[in-house]
């Protein structure tokens, strides 16, 4: 949480949870159900962002709309491969995405 508060200031994070003890690891929809959870919201409201193959797999796991960004360590290819069919090439197209 401490580097989500530090890089996004302005938005009010539920959870940042990652992998741990007793959870199976992504691409298993465990951990982001049990925020989804946490939040109170439906699966309808979410939007999953990633920038793997196993972002997008474990986002069509837990049935929630994804959208690849593609600064990360993956590409294109990778998330499209995945199943990914939006993409943001930066912050302000993932803003857009969100807000729409």
């Amino acid at each position: 949480m401490e580097l989500a508060g530090k890089f996004f200031p302005d938005i009010e994070f539920t959870s940042v949870l990652g992998q741990r003890d007793g959870y199976p690891a992504k691409p298993n929809p465990s951990i982001l159900e049990e925020i989804i959870k946490m939040a109170g919201v439906e699966k309808s409201e979410i939007l999953y962002v990633g920038d793997s193959g196993v972002d997008a797999a474990t986002a069509y796991n837990a049935k929630v709309a994804f959208v690849g960004v593609l600064w990360g360590f993956r590409s294109r290819k990778e998330l499209q491969d995945a199943g990914a069919t939006q993409f943001a090439k930066n912050t302000d197209e993932l803003y857009k995405l969100v807000v729409a």
